[in-house]
């Protein structure tokens, strides 16, 4: 081999041991340039995730109970920044207090934050002073009225009332709010005991014929000073509507509290027979002469007055009556205004009756004279509306009255005392 063939060679194999040097550093100036390359391009985008985030956001915020919404600006200490909600702020609520998270973006950063919605204020109410019967059920809530307060408010006896007290007793009612807050409020509870029967009205004898019916509620009214509807009872179990006889009915009222009343009346049942009058048509004319002689106004002397006048001037004596039964008698008054003692009784009889007044009939021991006995509610006293020659007035005579009067007009009024109940000794 030549010199230059030896050189030639040399060179060659000079050349192919740099080669691999170089691509080192090839690589190497490459992979730099794209290290440098993505740390110019992604190092500003990455680096608030890297470096430390500042505090911008209140940790937690104290707001007080009943707060309508949220102010953003309350959890940001740099009020400056930008900032918007992640959470939503109504999800809190703040008539509940306890501790609520949102979250809350500032810049680019997310923040985590806690509400405490705490309730200081006590609530605040108006004590009303309230009245009860004493079996009637009632709760503290009854005793207040305009409770205000940002949370719910429990209403409770500071100690249970004393039902055993009839009368007052004062009554402390304990408001207490969702965050413990407490407010004491003093009434009067008034305690009553209903010791009033009931009222029944409207009640009254009546006469039927036999074979008829009998409408034990008409007219029937029955009151309470507590109740509205009263229970009412009629007892009628003895009646027989079928056999002529005189009956009792009782009629019975009770209140809740257990009081009751009790009146009792009579029915009469009569044979029909011929030439009877029936007596729902004698109740009928009854009914129209009230009305018009008789005003709501009137007091019950008033009422029996009126009836005692309105016979007396209505009926001409004459010696002759049909005295089959007090019935005829009262329609023959009513009707041909005519009759003897027997009419005026009869007729005086029905009025007093159809008119919720009380009376005994009173028969003269020969049973030559008829007249009666009322009772307004203080005493039962002689009321006799026959004319007599001899004159006088028979309305509302005491005993004494009628018997001094008898004695000088030839025992015109003669009874027998034991039969009838005494009046009082003087006029009311």
């Amino acid at each position: 081999m030549t010199t230059s063939s030896r050189r030639e060679k040399n060179q060659f194999s000079g050349r192919r041991k740099r080669r691999p040097h170089i691509d080192r550093i090839l690589i190497f100036l490459t992979g730099t340039l794209v290290l440098v390359t993505l740390a110019l391009y992604i190092g500003p985008r990455i680096q608030p995730w890297l470096s430390p985030k500042p505090a911008l956001v209140e940790a937690s915020v104290v707001i007080e109970a009943g707060k309508e919404s949220l102010d953003l600006g309350d959890f940001l200490l740099d009020p400056a920044a930008e900032a918007r909600w992640l959470s939503d702020p109504a999800s809190v609520n703040t008539h509940v207090p306890g501790y609520y998270p949102l979250r809350v973006a500032v810049n680019q950063h997310t923040y985590d934050t806690v509400v405490k919605v705490s309730d200081t204020t006590a609530p605040t109410g108006r004590a009303v002073n309230r009245a009860f019967w004493l079996d009637e059920p009632f709760a503290a809530a009854d005793f207040v009225e305009d409770v205000q307060d940002a949370t719910s408010v429990e209403i409770a006896y500071a100690r249970a009332p004393d039902l055993s007290v009839i009368g007052d007793q004062p009554v402390d009612i304990v408001l207490t709010d969702l965050g413990g807050n407490q407010t004491v409020l003093t009434a009067v509870l008034t305690l009553y005991e209903d010791t009033q029967p009931p009222l029944i009205e409207g009640v009254e004898s009546q006469t039927v014929f036999a074979g008829s019916t009998v409408a034990y509620r008409q007219g029937v009214t029955v009151s309470d000073n507590r109740d509205i509807e009263p229970e009412l009872i009629i007892d009628n179990s003895q009646v027989n509507l079928r056999v002529p006889g005189t009956y009792p009915v009782h009629y019975i009222a009770a209140d809740k509290a257990g009081n009751k009343t009790q009146v009792s009346v009579t029915i009469t049942v009569v044979e029909l027979v011929p030439g009877s009058v029936d007596p729902a048509v004698v109740d009928d004319l009854a009914d129209q002469i009230l009305t018009d002689i008789l005003t709501p106004d009137m007091t019950p002397e008033a009422r029996a007055e009126a009836i005692y006048h309105w016979t007396r001037g209505h009926i001409r004596y004459v010696n002759e009556s049909d005295k089959s039964s007090w019935i005829n008698a009262a329609h023959q008054g009513i009707i041909e205004a005519y009759g003897d003692c027997f009419n005026y009784f009869a007729t005086a009889k029905l009025l007093l009756t159809r008119a919720g007044i009380e009376s005994i009939d009173v028969i003269r021991t020969d049973e030559g004279h008829f007249w009666s006995l009322i009772n307004l509610g203080y005493g039962w006293y002689h009321f006799d509306t026959t004319p007599r020659v001899g004159g006088g007035e028979f309305f509302m005579l005491t005993d004494a009255e009628i018997t001094a009067y008898s004695d000088e007009h030839r025992g015109s009024h003669v009874w027998d005392p034991e039969k009838y109940p005494a009046t009082p000794e003087a006029r009311p």
